[in-house]
């Protein structure tokens, strides 16, 4: 059998889901802690404060965010008004978050202020061959809970070109963010910046998760039976793609309508899993371009292997705990 590779385009619509931050359900942490706890960088008020194993993050977010601003020498001054604008958005913070948030609005503010300037400033200055220190925060960055929705971003950003402490620039953020996706999605996604653009209350993770299932994408992988090829999307394995591939699959199931059974992007895992049992058959999809990996052919295949354990029912049962 031939495996051709199979481009992904196309375009996507707001998900219109009540919240965007989910709680990885126990028994998820609990499989592999790693994959959805910060190791590196906490964000937002489910990981505040950080785990104890992360280092104290205040002064390092602040020495970056004093890079970010045209004024630092105005930080505090800035960053009060950050989080004044912070606290008119009480009711719209609480809504991001499916969990109850018991903290008083002047210190969720404190809180969010800090990361969220931290994050616009690693994200506008992303580059994909930039310091490696500060590319193992990525694969923490895009995880489930530890987030700080686009919505809240856009606040900050707002408040900050009101005030001339960085470009006025509208689509600065998210064509950044474009960038960012790109270089750590596991699967290619479009290049249209006008999805990215067309955002509101959204998780990171959900411009991954919609990219995929975009028109051209993994709906389109298919069997052609008098040319004996099976087109399948390319997809790329490196260290911290178990910790994406995780969280976009966790993100999916947390998204799923009560009683959904039709999850796309876990069906395309599954198949992939059932492809990929040894090194051998990773040997044959890389030949054939479908899998794209510094990696040795037994990490790959090890790391299908791992993700055989995330199956898409128990996902599916863990968030509907939650919820219920």
């Amino acid at each position: 059998m031939n495996f051709a590779p199979q481009n992904i385009s196309g375009e996507c619509h707001h998900h219109g889901a009540r919240y965007c931050v989910f709680t990885v359900p126990k028994s998820l942490k609990e499989s592999k802690p790693d994959a959805y706890a910060p190791q590196h960088l906490g964000l937002g008020p489910y990981h505040h404060p950080p785990h104890p194993y992360i280092p104290k993050q205040f002064p390092l977010k602040l020495a970056v965010v004093e890079k970010y601003i045209a004024r630092p020498q105005e930080l505090t001054k800035i960053r009060k008004m950050v989080e004044a604008a912070l606290v008119r958005s009480d009711r719209l913070i609480r809504s991001c978050y499916d969990k109850y948030l018991d903290r008083d609005i002047k210190f969720l503010a404190w809180i969010l202020a800090i990361d969220g300037l931290f994050l616009l400033h690693f994200l506008i200055n992303y580059s994909p061959n930039q310091d490696p220190e500060m590319e193992t925060l990525a694969p923490d960055i895009l995880m489930l809970e530890n987030q700080i929705p686009v919505v809240l971003l856009r606040v900050i950003q707002d408040t900050l070109e009101s005030e001339s402490c960085v470009p006025d620039d509208k689509y600065l953020l998210f064509d950044k963010f474009q960038v960012f996706c790109q270089n750590h999605s596991p699967l290619k996604l479009s290049n249209n910046p006008m999805i990215v653009r067309n955002v509101d209350k959204v998780h990171l993770l959900d411009h991954m998760v919609k990219f995929t299932l975009a028109s051209g994408g993994i709906r389109a992988v298919k069997f052609d039976k008098e040319k004996k090829k099976f087109y399948l999307p390319v997809i790329r394995v490196n260290a911290a793609s178990h910790v994406i591939l995780r969280n976009l699959l966790a993100y999916e199931a947390a998204l799923a309508k009560p009683g959904s059974t039709i999850l796309e992007l876990a069906q395309y895992v599954d198949l992939m899993c059932r492809l990929v049992e040894n090194p051998e058959d990773v040997a044959i999809l890389r030949k054939a371009e479908i899998i794209v990996s510094e990696l040795r052919d037994e990490e790959v295949a090890n790391f299908f292997n791992g993700l055989k354990r995330d199956k898409k029912k128990d996902l599916c049962a863990s968030f509907k705990k939650i919820k219920s």
